[in-house]
């Protein structure tokens, strides 16, 4: 095998001499081209291959080219004359010699390592003829380089990204166009109603249109006002609360939390589960509504002490007003029977199976009925008679009319 680098940095490779040869001779490989080594690992001159010279083998050629003939030693210089001697004599001021940077010579290159013989005084060695002309051998063709997953991704995000950067501006464009046609030819204006096209008969009536409701205008905080009045706007908007927490819990089916279906399987259980968590979390949006309202209406009665000039007897008016939050011992009564609702449901909704017939209740298990009879027992204990005053006590009073303990159906040992 024979490699051979081509001037141009490409490596082609020969399994014989013959096809080497064969590619010198139709200058496919110039004399000027290298040939590996394989013994000192180095790339020589292709003309130093035995093969050109004539006097070795192809086989010996391959492996080790022939060592270089020493040059003739150089002829010996004359040795110069002596200097004349100068007829006066000038005397000079000895100065030092500059010391010059001696600098080391470079290391040869491995290819040039080996002296090229002087061809001027050897003998030319005989040529051989031309060899039979073999197939043409193939070169190795250097592998393209390939781009890298990286560079292909940012590609493509680039073009993608210019095609949607042009049909957003071409959007907007359009967009802007149709405006500006709308505005300048408005086309055909549209036909009106057909019961101004015909003519009404006698004793027919146009009903009127309903009107419709528009909001109030809000109240501007800052305006003077009076302390009887500021305290009837609170009690408003204290009230349209507590209608907003009813119409809540009315969507969000917790009336329903007892009703037949949340005991009839297991799958009811869970839905009245979803129920209970879904109030809590209603009534806890109350309450800071509540809270909101009264720091707003505080700062809008500071504003009136301080700028618009409130008397004494309208201070103490709005400071001595009772309170419109619900007390803590009913809320946190009507989270307790929320809780409590929770776990009983939670026995149902996990036992594997069980029976309802009526206001009876057959779990088929004793540990599950145990907890379900004290759990019913609890709540019937803590639930006490119906609250009826929505206005003082809201979230209890929607909480202990859907949660009536007397809808929980009793358990059979």
């Amino acid at each position: 095998m024979y490699r051979i680098r081509l001037p141009s940095g490409r490596e082609a490779e020969f399994k014989t001499i013959e096809e080497l040869a064969l590619a010198v001779r139709r200058e496919d490989v110039s004399r000027d081209a290298l040939i590996y080594h394989r013994r000192s690992d180095s790339w020589v001159p292709i003309e130093r291959h035995p093969y050109f010279q004539g006097n070795a083998e192809p086989d010996d050629a391959a492996e080790d080219p022939p060592a270089p003939e020493p040059l003739p030693p150089a002829p010996a210089m004359p040795t110069p004359p002596p200097p004349r001697a100068v007829e006066r004599k000038i005397e000079l001021e000895p100065v030092a010699p500059t010391p010059f940077p001696v600098q080391p010579a470079p290391p040869p290159p491995m290819a040039a390592a080996r002296t090229v013989p002087d061809r001027t005084h050897a003998p030319e060695p005989p040529r051989r003829g031309p060899p039979p002309p073999l197939p043409e051998p193939a070169l190795r063709q250097e592998p393209r380089p390939r781009k890298s997953g990286l560079l292909r991704a940012l590609a493509r995000l680039t073009v993608l990204g210019g095609l949607a950067a042009g049909a957003w501006f071409g959007w907007k464009e359009w967009e802007a166009r149709r405006l500006a046609d709308v505005a300048t030819n408005p086309g055909f204006a549209p036909a009106p109603p057909p019961s101004t096209l015909i003519r009404p008969e006698a004793g027919d009536t146009v009903a009127a249109a309903p009107a419709v409701a528009r909001p109030a205008a809000r109240t501007d905080p800052r305006a003077p006002v009076s302390a009887a009045e500021l305290i009837a706007r609170h009690a408003a908007s204290v009230d349209r609360s507590r209608q907003q927490l009813a119409g809540e819990m009315e969507t969000i089916g917790f009336p329903l939390t007892f009703g037949p279906g949340s005991f009839a399987s297991p799958l009811g259980a869970r839905a009245g589960r979803r129920r209970i968590a879904s109030a809590l979390n209603v009534i806890g949006q109350f309450h800071r509504r509540t809270v909101l309202l009264d720091q707003a209406y505080g700062d809008t009665a500071a504003f009136q002490v301080s700028r618009a000039g409130w008397t004494a007897a309208e201070r103490e008016s709005w400071d001595t007003r009772p309170t419109l939050r619900e007390p803590y011992a009913s809320a946190d009564l009507a989270e307790s029977l929320l809780a409590d609702a929770d776990s009983l449901l939670a026995i149902l909704g996990s036992a594997p199976g069980y029976t309802l017939r009526g206001d009876t209740l057959e779990l088929g298990d004793p540990e599950r009925t145990a907890a379900w009879v004290a759990q019913r027992t609890r709540m019937v204990e803590r639930s006490g008679p119906p609250i009826d005053d929505f206005d003082r006590r809201p979230t209890l009073h929607l909480v202990r009319r859907s949660l009536d303990p007397d809808r929980i159906p009793v358990a059979l040992p």
